[in-house]
């Protein structure tokens, strides 16, 4: 420090001095030594500070005490600046109006939709007809055997003659198809009897695809049924129920089935007289069948577009014995009526509104056995809805040119017509998963 000093003041600044006696206080605090010195130091020190303050002017000294507030005045400016950031920083930045109106509909669509759910919940709740189809007795074995005055003279194969070899493969589920075994049947509600199955149909909702499909299995086909000897696969509902039914659907043809429907023929004619009727062709023999079976209704003839009735709508879906242009022959014939039908009722009803889906929804569940619960027919209901734009699409098991129609022997000794797939098993299999699912992995 003494010889930064005795090197002359001239040519030092603010900060050299600074510096130095930043250095000399600190070797004053390490070295007692330095005490010895101190007097000396300190005089040095005044006539620093005397030689420059006696060669500074007054003007000079109020210019340098100018600079030195400018410089507080502009730290404290910046101070300033800062802490309004700091302020500003701290502040909740104002939602957009355009946003805030966006979430305030936003929320308000969202309690809307939560009401008509619970609408819809509470409502179908109450109406519809639950059954989980688990404690259905199972009957003897019984057979559709050839009425003798009806037999031609036809050779007949033995059962164990048809093969089951290519009954290969897992069932297949998928979360995103979901698969309703639809089962309509000759019983009259209230009776302690079960009936048989004329109508067998999976209707699917496809949720990958965004489609609905309806798949109408021949009540004549000829399969295995577990714990009886093989039969048509009405059978299969007629000794075991519904249960036994889906078991053989699932093992024959390896369709994972989510849930079932029931209806009687005598709730099926309510149900489409609350529909309005449903419009189909008819031939004049068809006419005259219908005709011929409904006496309380009125005549119909043939033509493209005739209204039929609840009563008409039930015979024209069981005619087997007429052959059609339009719909084919034999039980064929009657699984495309039957897809008619409920295709019709789909197209007329596909565009309904909200509220329309819940009316109808409600005007039809007490007249239908389900397991479906509450929650999923809702969540059915949604689905077939958003795909409402879509046209229904259709298939029949089994295929075209992929049977044979056969008479098979059955135990008692009498024949049996039926439809013999066996030899044809993988290529319905495979068709009907590609038709169902888009692939045939299974």
């Amino acid at each position: 420090m003494k010889d930064l000093f005795d090197n002359g003041t001239q040519d030092l600044d603010l900060d050299d001095i600074s510096s130095s006696l930043a250095d000399g206080v600190s070797d004053c605090l390490d070295n007692p030594q330095a005490k010895e010195t101190d007097d000396e130091f300190m005089v040095n020190m005044e006539g620093v500070f005397e030689d420059e303050i006696s060669d500074a002017s007054s003007e000079e000294l109020f210019e340098m005490d100018i600079d030195i507030s400018d410089v507080i005045d502009e730290d404290e400016t910046v101070m300033q600046e800062d802490e309004e950031n700091v302020e500003v920083a701290g502040k909740r930045k104002k939602m957009p109006k355009p946003l805030k109106i966006f979430l305030i509909v936003l929320g308000a669509l969202a309690g809307i939709a939560l009401i008509l759910y619970l609408v819809l919940y509470f409502w179908i709740d109450s109406r519809y007809v639950h059954n989980d189809f688990k404690d259905e007795e199972r009957y003897e074995e019984e057979f559709e055997e050839v009425d003798p005055e009806e037999d031609d003279g036809s050779e007949a194969i033995k059962a164990e003659d048809v093969s089951w070899d290519k009954l290969k493969g897992d069932t297949k589920y998928d979360e995103n198809v979901i698969n309703i075994l639809l089962v309509g049947c000759d019983a009259v509600s209230g009776s302690s009897d079960r009936g048989r199955t004329d109508t067998i149909m999976i209707a699917t909702i496809n949720k990958n695809q965004k489609s609905v499909k309806l798949t109408s299995i021949c009540r004549d086909t000829y399969v295995p049924i577990e714990g009886y000897s093989d039969n048509k696969i009405n059978q299969a509902y007629r000794q075991g129920g519904m249960s036994l039914l889906k078991t053989t659907v699932e093992d024959v043809f390896k369709i994972g089935i989510s849930y079932s429907v029931r209806i009687n023929f005598d709730t099926f004619q309510i149900i489409i007289d609350k529909l309005g009727g449903v419009e189909v062709t008819l031939n004049d023999k068809e006419a005259d069948f219908i005709n011929l079976k409904t006496k309380k209704s009125s005549d119909i003839s043939s033509g493209e577009s005739v209204k039929l009735n609840g009563e008409q709508a039930l015979w024209f879906s069981r005619i087997r014995k007429i052959t059609s242009k339009v719909y084919g022959h034999d039980d064929l014939g009657r699984t495309k009526r039957q897809r008619t039908v409920l295709n019709h009722i789909f197209q007329e009803y596909k565009d309904m509104s909200y509220v329309e889906l819940v009316e109808m929804v409600d005007t039809l569940l007490p007249y239908v056995e389900t397991d479906m619960t509450t929650n999923e027919i809702i969540g059915c209901a949604w689905n077939a809805l958003s795909f409402r734009n879509s046209a229904i699409e259709e298939y029949r098991i089994p295929a075209d040119n992929c049977f044979d129609i056969g008479r098979v022997l059955t135990t008692s000794g009498n024949k049996m017509d039926v439809l013999l797939i066996d030899k044809h098993l993988k290529e319905n299999v495979d068709g009907v998963h590609m038709f169902i699912y888009g692939d045939t992995d299974y």
